[in-house]
């Protein structure tokens, strides 16, 4: 992108146009930390949706043009200064005008993911994002969204380059701006620092486990099925011991395998249950069977994610893994449940 051509103004103008479409459809909290983070991570964004809402962009114009020229100048100035040909400090200024440029892209590419998944997402991971959102907005306000918290956050999303880290940012993004709080420091850095391979074990991973949904994702695990994880028994299903391993050395999943009871998704007399068990973004109950104790606690083995992972495992973009969704619905049948969907358009 030259720095000598309206493209940058027109790229910062395409970001803050989508805000401002949306901005007056959310709550009044989410408006306010939408318009914390965007000051912050796009602050020439910012000057542009102020100049769109009062009339000024003009102005606006007017002061880009206005900082090419002091950088021009700048770069005489040292040229005069370092005894050096002009051509190599206009070079050298240029160089880190464009670096500086390119970061500001970066972030202004993940501004604009966040604002498409404030307006609802897309496919099955926008909905898992959206029950755990929705929940919180219940039990409680919305929080102002930190600047240290978004201090960190620009330090990595300036040097996301790729389309699929993108997206993920733009989701966590998203995420704390509906619900600060929801993304901590730690898990920003491990995903700007987690190797490709790692990541799409994680992915696979998500898309076979299950989460109990009640305010929040309180549990979410890979269900062992009757398997030995450290006998390399859910390999079949494309989750090596190495792959658990690598999960496990960068602080996704814990290491031993644990049971969570998940009777909180058994309807009650009237048919109202207090969670969901949540697997492929779709939300499920447990049916006890005939024969199955009226106190039993519904118990799911598997390994448990982290909090860390817990954290980022709404943003994960999920794919089908038909033959383990096979394999929980026989593990349950086992136990004595039937798993059903709560989607009554789509059931199991």
């Amino acid at each position: 992108m030259s720095l000598e051509s309206p493209q940058l103004l027109d790229h910062i103008q395409t970001t803050v146009g989508a805000a401002v479409d949306v901005y007056a459809g959310l709550p009044e909290p989410v408006k306010q930390n939408l318009v914390t983070a965007f000051n912050h991570l796009c602050s020439a964004s910012m000057g542009v949706v102020t100049a769109h809402l009062e009339g000024k962009q003009r102005e606006i114009a007017s002061r880009y043009d206005a900082r090419i020229a002091i950088n021009n100048a700048l770069a005489l100035k040292i040229a005069e200064q370092a005894s050096v040909p002009e051509e190599y400090v206009h070079d050298a200024v240029h160089k880190s005008l464009e670096k500086i440029v390119g970061r500001q892209k970066n972030k202004d590419v993940i501004a604009r993911i966040a604002v498409k998944e404030l307006v609802g997402g897309s496919g099955i991971q926008a909905h898992a994002s959206q029950v755990q959102i929705e929940q919180n907005d219940v039990n409680q306000p919305t929080r102002q969204i930190s600047v240290d918290w978004l201090n960190a956050f620009e330090r990595e999303a300036a040097e996301i380059t790729s389309e699929e880290m993108q997206l993920r940012f733009g989701k966590i993004l998203a995420g704390e701006i509906k619900s600060p709080g929801s993304f901590s420091v730690r898990s920003i850095r491990l995903m700007s620092e987690i190797e490709s391979d790692v990541a799409a074990d994680f992915a696979h991973a998500c898309s076979m486990a299950v989460a109990l949904v009640i305010e929040t994702h309180g549990d979410v695990r890979i269900p062992t099925v009757g398997l030995s994880p450290g006998a390399n028994g859910l390999r079949e299903f494309g989750l090596s011991y190495r792959s658990l391993l690598s999960l496990q050395e960068v602080g996704l999943l814990n290491e031993e395998s644990t049971t969570c009871p998940y009777r909180t998704c058994i309807p009650k007399v009237d048919k109202f249950v207090d969670g969901f068990l949540l697997h492929q973004g779709r939300n499920h109950v447990l049916i006890r069977k005939p024969g199955t104790p009226s106190d039993d606690p519904a118990l799911i083995a598997g390994i448990s994610l982290t909090h860390v992972g817990r954290q980022l495992f709404p943003i994960v973009a999920l794919h089908p893994v038909p033959e383990f969704t096979e394999s929980i619905k026989k593990q349950l049948d086992s136990i004595g449940y039937t798993l059903v969907s709560a989607d009554t358009e789509n059931p199991v």
